[in-house]
């Protein structure tokens, strides 16, 4: 019996090979991307949980807002018999804060000053990168500087995971303040005539007249010629020096205008005891006073006293003080002669004989005797006639001699 048999065709479908998913599981920022990797080739890619998406081997993630677990799977699809495989990989999406901004004004500030500090996004840390000075909260207190002085700030938002730190630096100028003007001119009182010295702190201020009048010459202020008391203000100013504004400080005073210097005209000329003298003096409106010699005065006309010597006389001019002006005076001297009397002749005037004498008397007694008219002689107190012929009238004079 012959052999028989019987064929069956059927197919083998190739095995295209076992998904394995090799992408990194290491997280990534959410402004990032991830390359997507595995074996075989061919395949394909899904986001199973997380969100985002792909496009080719490249991985976007979604704007997250926290750590967020994302699972992509790679899938070798079916080949005829040949089940499909597929391999999951997961891997953290940490959220992007933001990119440090710092808007804090540049403009430049006093070191006497603050500043306040902005930036975005809130939740960053402040610090000091150059320059000095503290922070506390969003306050910047700079340093004591001397020299303008450039401070740069630097704002800081934190790592977080695989999202790096971002900062921003803004730098600006701490001007050095110099100090508040403190005028500490005395406020007394000085004549127009005078003047006054200017102190003041700190050094290196202007100093100008605000009112008042009168003129500066470094620190010596010189009044002008005021007639009535005059208040003056002087006014001491630290300039500005950049975002420092300028300080000044005031101190007002009185000046007090000068009569004049007393000048005593009176003159110097002796007078008699029974006579005055007009005195005269410049300016008006002082007053006059016995220093030596007494006698009175009354306005300005000056009466000696009674003297019996040749006696010399003081007499003073003062202008009396005025405020801060101190009173001026001036002295003159003469001589007051003593008055010695009238003459008064009281010698009778009987007639006598050629052959007499006649005694003669007058007050006050230390006078001279002459002969006017008649002829004769004097001796002592004497009168002895001439020799003569007919009836002669004989005048006899008595003289004070002057003194």
């Amino acid at each position: 019996c012959a052999s028989t048999n019987s064929d069956v065709s059927f197919t083998v479908n190739p095995f295209a090979g076992t998904a394995s998913n090799t992408t990194s599981t290491a997280a990534i920022c959410s402004t990032d991307s991830k390359t997507l990797s595995a074996t075989p080739a061919g395949g394909t890619w899904s986001v199973v949980s997380g969100g985002g998406t792909i496009s080719g081997t490249t991985y976007t993630p979604a704007a997250v807002t926290t750590d967020t677990n994302v699972t992509i799977k790679y899938t070798v699809a079916a080949n005829g018999s040949c089940a499909s495989t597929n391999s999951d990989v997961s891997f953290t999406v940490n959220p992007f804060v933001g990119t440090a901004s710092n808007m804090t004004s540049t403009a430049a500030i006093c070191s006497t000053g603050t500043k306040t500090l902005s930036a975005t996004p809130g939740g960053g840390t402040w610090s000091v990168v150059s320059g000095g000075g503290t922070i506390s909260g969003t306050t910047y207190t700079p340093a004591a500087v001397t020299t303008d002085t450039n401070v740069t700030i630097k704002y800081t938002v934190a790592a977080n995971g695989s999202c790096a730190s971002t900062n921003s630096d803004v730098s600006f100028t701490v001007n050095p303040f110099v100090g508040t003007a403190s005028n500490m001119t005395s406020t007394a009182a000085i004549c127009s005539t005078g003047t006054k010295t200017l102190s003041a702190t700190p050094a290196g201020g202007t100093w100008s007249v605000v009112s008042g009048g009168g003129t500066i010459s470094g620190t010596t202020y010189t009044p002008a010629a005021v007639t009535t008391d005059t208040n003056v203000t002087i006014k001491y100013t630290v300039a500005a020096n950049g975002s420092c504004a300028s300080t000044n400080s005031d101190v007002t005073f009185t000046v007090n205008p000068f009569a004049g210097t007393a000048n005593n005209t009176t003159s110097t000329a002796a007078i008699c005891s029974t006579d005055t003298k007009t005195l005269s003096a410049t300016p008006a409106g002082g007053t006059w006073s016995i220093i030596l010699g007494g006698g009175t005065i009354s306005g300005t006309t000056y009466t000696p006293a009674a003297v019996t010597t040749d006696t010399n006389v003081t007499i003073k001019y003062t202008v009396a003080a005025n405020g801060s002006c101190a009173s001026t005076n001036s002295d003159v001297t003469f001589t007051v002669n003593p008055f010695a009397g009238t003459a008064n002749n009281t010698t009778s005037t009987a007639a006598i004989c050629s052959t007499d004498t006649k005694t003669l008397s007058a007050t006050p007694a230390g006078g001279t005797w002459s002969i006017v008219l008649g002829g004769g002689s004097i001796s002592g107190t004497t009168y002895t006639p001439d020799a003569v012929t007919a009836d002669t009238n004989v005048t006899i004079k008595y003289t004070v001699a002057a003194n």
